[in-house]
């Protein structure tokens, strides 16, 4: 099964793209399931925008260890 670290722990969200996903395949992998801490103020001026900052935190894929 292919693994998507996705940049929440935030349980709704995460029980959100799991039931948008569910029929793929893929297994969310949250940065708690990882012990990433991401400590990130999410002022941004939208989602997006809040998601590319969390995501610069994140390990490069290779760095993983899932």
């Amino acid at each position: 099964m292919n693994k998507l670290l996705i940049a929440t722990n935030n349980k709704g969200k995460v029980k959100e793209l799991q039931e948008l996903l569910k029929d793929t395949g893929l297994q969310l992998v949250t940065p708690a399931d990882i012990h990433l801490i991401l400590d990130v103020e999410e002022d941004g001026k939208d989602y997006a925008e809040n998601a590319s900052k969390k995501q610069s935190l994140l390990p490069p894929p290779a760095g993983l260890s899932l």
